[in-house]
């Protein structure tokens, strides 16, 4: 990208990094106007369902009541990707000759790079359950007793209301690449799934044109990435650091060293034995065709993807209770109120996900009794489960009240 060739350079002004990544302006190149480079090598989804049941009824006529609500969200939302952030981009094959030493044959040819951890996807998952209890009862006095007597008006009428809510939030997310180097690549060892040393590196040439002669590539006309883009098992081209079965000896021996120079302690004169160079590759297996096995997690498991390079799950819970009293005496010119609250959270988190058998990806997750899930795995539910108990966090109470004021005036004769 031209802002970090523009820093790297030391272009004039790098100190303060003004520089932004150039964008394709001619679509004379590629028509990014009418179309994505990936083509039908990316997708997004989001996906969410809501519904909720409200129950009222009320008896006497109006005096008590209860209502019962339910409400239930889940929204689901991801992407699986060919390619991402910067690697969404034309370059060139600017190497006219191999790791090998062997020319290129596509040097100078257009092309995408489909990064390891780039090629992939992630995915989402929220819930939300809430229930909600509300009670409601009134007494007024003046429903059993005289209206209009004075005790009636002190005493006056109460409502009492109870409320009890829980709400539960569960979230769940998942990462995982669309391939990896399988465990026979002698190179990636023991290592998981997310780990760069099996990332596959696609190179996808656009044309079989290739621009080393031109001066400009206005008129390309470039094609986007034609149908799925699933890379196949072969060989690699890999540099085989076993010692020869000579240098094993040299090894052995103690006599091999970074330079290779031997300086004889009687004349003091130095020379270079090639024999005994560590960094003479002709001490070594060298270059030789490595057979690949790669996973398709995208043919193994479809859009959602499997093996996963990372997994999460937590669960949040929230209960509440509350009471409220509301008066209104002395023929409402004194209306006290008192309220009381309290409300508890409690979190469980399944943990970083494990790495688990032969793929090395995320263990599956299975769901605990108490409703949060974990990762399938060995160690007891007190080293998974350990709950994050959080006391109450709230407790409140409060009061208040309100005196109505009364006043008199007399009409002027001009008003």
């Amino acid at each position: 990208m031209y802002n970090g060739y523009a820093q790297s350079a030391k272009l004039n002004g790098y100190p303060i990094s003004p520089f932004k990544a150039k964008s394709l302006t001619d679509p004379s190149v590629f028509d990014f106007y009418n179309k994505l480079l990936d083509g039908k090598n990316q997708r997004q989804w989001t996906e969410f369902t809501a519904y909720n049941v409200a129950l009222e009824e009320t008896l006497f006529n109006n005096r008590v009541g209860v209502e019962l609500v339910y409400d239930n969200q889940e929204s689901d939302w991801g992407q699986t990707r060919y390619l991402s952030g910067d690697a969404t981009a034309i370059t060139v094959d600017i190497m006219d000759t191999l790791l090998n030493g062997i020319p290129n044959p596509n040097f100078g040819k257009p092309m995408v790079v489909a990064s390891g951890g780039g090629a992939g996807g992630d995915w989402t998952n929220k819930k939300r359950e809430t229930m909600r209890a509300t009670v409601f009862g009134t007494l007024d006095f003046a429903d059993f007793m005289d209206k209009k007597s004075m005790l009636t008006k002190i005493l006056g009428k109460h409502t009492f209301t109870g409320l009890y809510t829980t709400q539960e939030n569960t979230t769940q997310t998942r990462t995982w690449k669309n391939w990896y180097l399988g465990n026979n690549f002698g190179i990636v060892g023991d290592s998981a799934v997310n780990q760069a040393v099996r990332d596959v590196i696609v190179l996808d040439y656009l044309s079989d044109y290739s621009m080393v002669n031109l001066t400009s590539p206005a008129g390309l006309n470039l094609s986007n990435l034609q149908g799925k883009r699933i890379p196949a098992a072969g060989t690699a081209m890999v540099f085989d650091n076993t010692p020869t079965a000579a240098f094993d000896a040299v090894i052995a021996a103690k006599l091999n060293s970074k330079t290779g120079i031997v300086t004889d302690p009687i004349t003091g004169v130095s020379v270079y034995h090639p024999e005994y160079d560590n960094n003479n590759i002709a001490n070594y297996k060298g270059w030789r065709q490595m057979p690949t096995e790669l996973v398709n997690n995208f043919a193994l498991f479809g859009d959602k993807g499997g093996n996963y390079g990372s997994a999460t799950h937590t669960v949040s819970k929230v209960d509440s209770q509350a009471f409220v009293w509301q008066g209104h005496m002395l023929d409402d010119v004194l209306v006290p109120m008192v309220g009381w609250r309290k409300d508890t959270e409690l979190f469980r988190s399944a943990g970083s996900a494990p790495v688990t058998g032969a793929t090395k990806g995320v263990g599956p997750i299975r769901t605990h009794p108490s409703g949060c899930s974990r990762p399938n795995r060995s160690p007891t539910r007190r080293q998974i489960f350990a709950p994050i108990p959080r006391r109450p966090v709230s407790r409140s109470r409060g009061a208040s009240w309100r005196r109505a004021r009364s006043s008199s005036t007399t009409s002027c004769p001009w008003a």
